[in-house]
């Protein structure tokens, strides 16, 4: 237990990176290797919606008491955000003395904690990385335990572990972080498009908008290594204000000419629960004139699932704006369905893990049927991703799948090569241009 209360105050950036600084530092000069967790308490939005702000402001002091008695005094405890805990485990042999410790405070856990005499369960994600191991300074050990606790909230895990697969061609997190800042100023970002087809028309519907990253120095780095990162570092803002304004200044001139066409982006789980999020898509709209209902905005079942009743607030107020919602790969989450029904999206987005081998996987194909009726029995529309071939696409129509998109139909380009695609392909368009040629 902390010898005082101020052991529990929420640190500055700089202060926990000076401490862990000289915990790393006296580490590297016994040879010995640290562990760092950085635990977030993710039900703390829960305990506060239904037993007031009050109550929950006592179950994170509970909490705090709870994490620092799992944990001998040697180890050094910091509370880094109003539910984010970062410990450092001194002095261990391997990965698995860290399993040890994060294993100790999920079985501890099985026990409540009494609120004003009521039960409540803490529910945390935890993100763990190595010193010397996995980095080399205390901040880039923050960053790789950090990286790590995205993972696990979007795998909706109850931890994970940084993986050396995170280095990219031999650049590390932070170095990717720093580059990454700079992206923008020097015009490295790019958004490529892929086209969506309604299935039952016969006829291109919209295209989703997809970061692409060209650095000078590491080439072209992929989503999936630099979007975890930016959602760690708290770069996916900035990110998401580009992509946004830059799409929907592309859609403003597509729209206007093409009837029924829809542009999709994509919000990470990061940007969900960011309390400017409204105001920063309300302001895209207004700066490029865009109707709310020419928008798509796809996010994930497990970030919509990570905090429910969060969610549904985020998702009722961006509908008040007219945009359409998209729940993105669908079938791999633990949505349940009485809390689909609350849910106000338009769309569900069949995972390509379906898709990809349902001419050949009878289960795989009976998961797409359901999923279709399931939806279409709630009034949503569907679109299948990952469509590679004809008959996948001829499958999915006679299953009643709505929309699709996939290499079969085409893979991401440009805006320019979006335009001629339209031109040249064997779907049709809606038009309000007379002077496009459609025949």
């Amino acid at each position: 237990m902390p010898e005082n209360r101020n052991e529990y105050a929420i640190r500055s950036r700089s202060s926990i990176l000076d401490q862990l600084g000289k915990e790393l530092l006296l580490s590297k000069d016994n040879n010995t290797s640290s562990g760092l967790l950085v635990l977030r308490v993710v039900s703390l939005h829960d305990v506060n919606i239904i037993h007031g702000y009050e109550n929950g402001d006592d179950f994170m002091s509970r909490f705090s008491l709870f994490i620092h008695e799992v944990f001998p005094k040697a180890d050094l405890i910091i509370r880094i955000g109003n539910n984010e805990f970062a410990i450092l485990l001194k002095d261990i042999l391997n990965k698995n003395h860290i399993l040890l410790a994060i294993n100790k405070i999920l079985r501890d856990l099985s026990n409540p904690f009494l609120i004003k005499n009521e039960q409540v369960y803490a529910k945390v994600s935890i993100g763990a990385a190595l010193f010397p191991d996995d980095a080399r300074d205390a901040e880039q050990l923050l960053i790789c335990a950090d990286t790590a606790l995205a993972k696990a909230v979007s795998e909706v895990k109850d931890y994970s572990f940084f993986s050396t697969q995170s280095i990219f061609k031999g650049y590390s997190n932070v170095e990717i972080s720093k580059e990454l800042d700079k992206a923008i100023d020097k015009f490295e970002l790019s958004l490529l498009y892929q086209p969506k087809i309604d299935l039952q028309k016969n006829e291109i519907c919209g295209a989703e908008c997809l970061m692409r990253w060209t650095n000078s120095m590491m080439g072209s780095v992929p989503p999936d290594v630099f979007i975890p990162i930016a959602e760690s570092t708290g770069q996916i803002m900035d990110l998401t204000v580009w992509s946004l304004n830059v799409a929907f200044k592309q859609a403003q001139q597509w729209c206007s000419k093409w009837s029924g066409f829809q542009i999709a982006v994509n919000l990470s789980a990061a940007i969900l629960y960011d309390p400017n999020i409204i105001q920063m898509i309300k302001s895209a709209l207004n700066m490029w004139s865009i109707e709310g209902d020419k928008v798509i905005l796809e996010v994930t079942e497990s970030a919509v699932m990570l905090e429910p009743e969060h969610s549904l607030e985020v998702l009722k107020n961006l509908t008040e704006l007219g945009l359409h919602l998209s729940i993105d790969d669908f079938g791999t989450g633990y949505s349940s369905l009485a809390y689909l029904k609350c849910l106000p999206v338009a769309e569900l987005k069949i995972d390509k893990s379906f898709i990809l081998d349902m001419n050949k996987n009878e289960d795989d194909k009976m998961i797409v049927r359901t999923i279709i009726e399931l939806a279409h029995n709630f009034k949503l529309s569907v679109i299948a991703e990952g469509v590679e071939n004809r008959e996948t696409m001829i499958a999915l129509e006679s299953l009643g799948c709505d929309k699709a998109q996939g290499y079969y139909i085409s893979r991401p380009v440009t805006d320019s090569d979006l335009n001629e695609f339209i031109q040249s392909s064997e779907w049709k368009i809606n038009t309000n241009d007379p002077a496009i040629d459609q025949s």
